[in-house]
């Protein structure tokens, strides 16, 4: 939430460049987590000849969070916090062990324009805190004061002002019940890595003045250095780096000036983050999520080349979010919904016979317990442009909140407004600014668009649904982007009503949803899927802006909790769209390392062409991924580098799927994995890859050598399985940089509970993982040292009546700081070349590095391994 925040963070900025990490003790702190999530961290901290020891442990269920922490003083202080009781709303309650007057309970809650505080003793006579803060995020002022009720006495009474805007922060604080006036700096240097800071106290009553200012210059996005000089004489500085994920060691100095001849003094401080290996029992919740663990030697990798086995950090596992499967709670569900049969999905890649669904955020249910009594699609008047539209949309829901549908205990609901303007559904995202909300992005091939969208009203209508003019016509989707969650799926049995077509879940499943997963996609689980609160339709002549209310009391997502939650969504939506720039991303990367390392990846593929050359073992082909880590000197957009994709991927599906405030997973694959409607199934199967030639006359010699390849024929063939029409047996698919062998594929359900089934068997497919398919996978389990998350999974979106999954390769995981994640993959069949394929993964990169990140590549860009995220 936007606002001006709470008290304590006026002036923060400044006084964490000037004072935050300086110390000159020594001290150590070691994190590590248990098989049901709880982490304990452990610290010891030495003061001239004295140690002081602390561990903490922590342990976290949906919005409430348990903090122990014991101490080598006796103490122990207990920290219960409750994010969330309403929306912005937090509860803290403390109390130290064996001090009875320590307990303490706060309330605090934030709000666009106001942030409160107020918290009071656990005593028969407390002392009580309130603190608030009014305004915006650019302009606040707020006051602090405590009251002992014990005596009657103000012990405290402070006053803040606060100005901010994009790279300045100015803040004036009245301190020490009035005795002193502190005024505060902060500011980034021409939007650059360097920032400075100034802070000044006047005391009244001793008409004394100390002036600190100092600075801050990221040297690179894991390396800060730091200084600063006070009026004292007392010079410091700092040099901090992240040497491996979440594991930071820091050193700073000081020196008093004016007393030369005396000694410095010097802190360090080494923070590290342990991943140890977990027990992997199939009947617990952590295998259930994927619990980390840490392989501390491989069998391919030479003895110096240990180090790079530090690349697979892995999260603790997020509590559960479902309830039991035999839980009575009911979901949201209706007679009319298409209930998916999940018993038969455990083997290959379902790990839970069971669907975790959450509105909003809020509660979890098992999908089949529960029946939907509202399921509607209401179709407005047609606007002539976006902006009209979101009002329509905003106008619809306040006079739903006035005229609520009958009293029911769930349903969902979808409001749709035809656009006559074509507009472009990137820009459209982009225009939505922030990704605290999640949001997701779906683009169809132009060779194979989108299912035909049922008829629309585009002319001057003025009833629901009805059109006159221009009346209605069908039109095939081009896009769809949608922000916020009115639904979203963390399982396996995701469902959605027949009567309702149009309402659909977009999001991907992980390539391996039995495996354990690291820390960067820890907030995908591995199933993530959405229904947007608001989404935007871009169609070949026209747009339409739509909007999914859903609410369940079972899941405490009350039909008042959810129309007001989209109330403040469609607040936040910008009706004008902003214009991406979709040629180049200006960005340098200022560093590149590849997992594995070429010698560790000759090694891999030697391995993979002994077992299938072997006799004892049935492998025949594997296919075998890479993770390459770009470090960029500014934050590359999603959207921003979405729309480069699409330029170039007029013949792929585009697709970003981003949960809140968590990395995003772009990519622009050009193979599909299935498309259904109703009974009907397609698909298609692509292998082998070469460039395109500078010439027709060359890439017709490049095309004609792929199709007569020997070798890619025999990975082409493998991947062909029976029982289904091929059309034609074999072609080449060209693309902007490269080319393929390709497969139309077509089939016919018995029935369309079967989706699933043809899901789980189509996917891994030999393209992406190899034949047999078991082997394959274990192959990959065992040898491959990084997490592909949701890379090379399926990606796409499913409805009642339609489904469309595209296989997400070509992808790329964009963090919220400075780097980007970039995956592609080969096969390894009989005759493979190592050096070869490691081209072959180049090629496939190059439309992440080439066309769309400037290479002004730094000096210091070598292939070392420094880990993921």
């Amino acid at each position: 939430m936007v606002g001006p925040g709470l008290y304590p963070e006026i002036g923060k900025k400044a006084r964490d460049l000037l004072y935050r990490d300086y110390q000159t003790d020594h001290k150590f702190t070691l994190t590590t987590y248990t098989s049901n999530g709880v982490a304990i961290t452990a610290t010891s901290t030495k003061k001239a000849d004295l140690i002081f020891g602390e561990i903490q442990s922590q342990i976290k269920n949906k919005n409430i969070t348990v903090d122990v922490k014991a101490n080598s003083d006796s103490n122990v202080v207990t920290t219960v916090t409750v994010d969330e009781l309403t929306p912005g709303l937090k509860s803290i309650l403390s109390f130290a062990v064996p001090d009875q007057r320590s307990g303490k309970f706060e309330l605090q809650y934030s709000h666009d324009y106001a942030g409160v505080s107020a918290s009071i003793g656990l005593t028969a006579s407390p002392v009580v805190n309130l603190s608030s803060v009014f305004g915006t995020k650019a302009l606040a002022v707020g006051a602090d004061v405590s009251l002992d009720t014990a005596t009657g006495n103000l012990t405290k009474y402070n006053a803040g002002l606060s100005f901010s805007n994009d790279d300045l922060i100015a803040s004036l604080n009245l301190n020490n019940k009035g005795d002193s006036l502190t005024a505060s700096y902060y500011h980034i240097v021409n939007h650059s890595a360097t920032a400075v800071g100034a802070e000044l106290t006047h005391s009244f009553s001793s008409n004394e003045n100390s002036l600190t200012f100092g600075t801050q210059h990221t040297l690179d996005p894991l390396t800060v250095v730091k200084a600063r000089f006070n009026n004292s004489g007392k010079a410091s500085a700092l040099l901090q780096h992240e040497w491996r994920p979440k594991s930071v060691w820091t050193i700073s100095a000081e020196v008093d000036t004016k007393a030369i001849d005396k000694s410095s003094k010097v802190g360090i401080a080494n923070l590290l983050l342990s991943l140890r290996a977990f027990p992997r029992d199939a009947n617990s919740s952590a295998r259930a999520w994927g619990t980390p663990h840490l392989t501390l030697t491989h069998p391919l990798l030479p003895p110096h080349d240990h180090s790079e086995l530090t690349t697979k950090p892995m999260a603790p596992p997020p509590p559960p979010r479902t309830l039991s499967p035999s839980s009575p709670s009911p979901s949201l569900r209706s007679s009319g919904c298409r209930p998916l049969p999940s018993a038969r999905l455990v083997g290959r890649w379902v790990q839970r016979p069971s669907c975790s669904l959450s509105m909003n955020g809020c509660g979890a249910a098992v999908a089949g317990a529960g029946a939907v009594a509202v399921r509607e699609t209401r179709a407005l008047p047609a606007a002539g442009a976006a902006g009209d539209a979101v009002g329509q949309l905003r106008a619809a829901v306040a006079a739903l909140e006035a005229d609520p549908p009958p009293a029911s205990p769930s349903g969902i609901i979808r409001i749709e407004v035809p656009v006559r303007q074509r507009g472009d559904a990137v820009e459209w995202l982009h225009a939505q600014g922030d990704h605290l909300r999640a949001r997701c992005f779906f683009s169809a091939r132009a060779a194979a668009p989108l299912p035909e969208w049922p008829a629309l009203a585009i002319g001057n209508g003025n009833g629901s649904g009805g059109g006159v003019g221009g009346g209605e016509q069908r039109q095939r989707p081009v896009s769809v982007a949608g922000v916020g969650s009115a639904v979203f799926f963390r399982g396996t049995e995701p469902f959605l009503p027949r009567d309702c077509p149009l309402i659909r879940a977009y999001g991907a499943i992980r390539f391996d949803a039995t495996s354990d997963y690291s820390v960067e996609w820890e907030e995908f689980g591995s199933f993530y899927f959405i229904v947007p609160q608001v989404e935007y339709n871009e169609l070949e002549e026209s747009s339409v802006l739509a909007t999914t209310i859903a609410w369940d009391d079972s899941l405490s997502w009350t039909w008042q909790n959810a129309v007001k939650e989209l109330q403040s969504t469609l607040q936040k939506i910008s009706s004008s769209p902003i214009k991406v720039n979709n040629s180049t991303l200006q960005t340098t990367i200022v560093k590149l390392n590849h997992v594995p390392t070429k010698a560790s990846w000759d090694l891999a593929v030697t391995k993979a062409l002994q077992m299938i050359k072997g006799k004892q073992r049935e492998l025949v082909k594997v296919v075998l991924a890479r993770c390459s880590r770009y470090i960029t000197d500014t934050c590359i957009d999603p959207v921003e580098l979405l729309a480069c994709l699409k330029v170039e991927g007029q013949n792929a599906y585009q697709f970003c799927i981003q949960p809140p405030d968590a990395p995003a997973f772009v990519g622009n694959s050009p193979e599909q994995l299935f498309h259904r409607k109703y009974l009907n199934i397609s698909s298609e199967a692509l292998a082998g890859t070469r460039a395109r030639g500078k010439t027709r006359a060359d890439d017709f010699q490049i095309g004609q050598d792929l199709l007569l390849s020997s070798k890619e024929d025999n990975e082409f063939t493998i991947m062909i399985c029976d029982d289904v029409v091929v059309h034609p047996s074999k072609a080449l698919r060209k693309l902007p940089r490269v080319q393929h062998l390709s497969a139309q594929l077509a089939a016919r359900m018995r029935n369309e509970d079967d989706e699933f089934d043809i899901l789980n068997t189509l996917h891994p497919s030999p393209a992406v993982c190899g034949l047999p398919t078991e082997e394959a996978r274990q192959f990959i389990q065992d040898y491959e040292i990084f997490d592909r998350g949701m890379y090379a999974g399926p990606v796409g979106w499913f409805g009642g009546a339609e489904s469309e999954f595209a296989v997400g390769i070509r992808s790329a995981l964009l963090g919220k700081g400075h780097s980007t994640l970039v995956y592609a993959g080969a096969g390894i069949v009989e005759g493979t070349n190592p050096s070869f394929e490691w081209d072959e993964l180049d090629l496939k990169a190059s439309q992440y590095q080439e066309q769309h990140i400037c290479l002004q590549e730094a000096e210091n860009m070598g292939t070392d391994m420094l880990g993921i995220f």
